[in-house]
């Protein structure tokens, strides 16, 4: 995985929950340390996520052959939003990064009303060849009135019922 996707990665986790969310792939001019000063997310332990109760969104992606933070997982609920980072192998160097934000109401509703849900039920689990080749995993996972579907997909490759959601997460 490159250094551009790291930074995005990093920077979906810092800012995925804001209202003025503006990522653009291959922004990589931000350290690891400035993303985490700008961040207004509170770190919690791993063991302090809980589930979600009621509707939400699941966005992840991860890489099966990687160093470093290979895992990313966004959680978008009605008035908040949780992120995971994790690496594969060395966690001593590379500790579990959970940040637990604030999600107003109006992101809520954008993110929400921007996947047809109907056409989503009707997706496969599965499109494509996710993480094939290395050539890394996306999904995507909604809940709606106890209802829920996952679908995974080759990362980059969305479905297209999909892009309207994935251009509001990454700006």
């Amino acid at each position: 995985m490159n250094n551009s996707w790291i930074i995005l990665i990093l920077l979906l986790s810092s800012f995925a929950c804001s209202s003025d969310l503006s990522i653009k792939p291959g922004v990589n001019s931000l350290t690891i340390n400035e993303v985490e000063q700008e961040s207004t997310s509170t770190s919690i332990t791993e063991s302090e996520v809980v589930e979600p109760e009621g509707d939400y969104i699941k966005f992840g992606e991860s890489f099966g052959m990687c160093s470093g933070y290979c895992f990313f997982e966004i959680t978008f609920e009605k008035s908040k939003c949780t992120s995971v980072n994790k690496a594969w192998g060395d966690t001593l160097n590379n500790p579990t990064k959970v940040a637990l934000s604030q999600l107003d109401l109006s992101r809520w509703n954008s993110l929400n009303f921007s996947i047809n849900f109907d056409l989503f039920l009707k997706l496969p689990e599965v499109i494509g060849c996710p993480d094939c080749a290395d050539g890394g995993a996306n999904w995507v996972e909604v809940s709606k009135s106890g209802v829920s579907h996952k679908i995974k997909f080759e990362h980059g490759n969305p479905p297209k019922e999909l892009l309207n959601f994935l251009a509001l997460v990454n700006g």
